[in-house]
């Protein structure tokens, strides 16, 4: 998602001109895209700026792989079948 160079200056504090100003200059404090003939700005590196950024998810131990070398314990084993 993205937002326009108006909006995100908004939520920045900074005016309309200023915010443009910022960005023909290059110096807006996020990641600015040119799409077709309109500056926008992603919400992901805004909300990044602002200390808002979604916590990345837990991984799924049904889906995604381990991380480390280990395996993953079996739930179904029983501590009896180990002795």
């Amino acid at each position: 998602m993205v937002l326009d160079v108006e909006e995100a200056g908004a939520l920045l504090g900074i005016g309309r001109t200023n915010a443009y100003r910022m960005v023909r200059r290059g110096q807006f404090p996020t990641r600015v895209i040119r799409i077709g003939g309109q500056w926008r700005v992603p919400t992901a590196d805004l909300l990044h700026l602002l200390g808002l950024a979604p916590p990345t998810p837990a991984p799924d131990p049904d889906t995604d792989p381990p991380r480390s070398g280990l395996s993953l314990v079996n739930p179904d084993l029983d501590v009896k079948d180990l002795t």
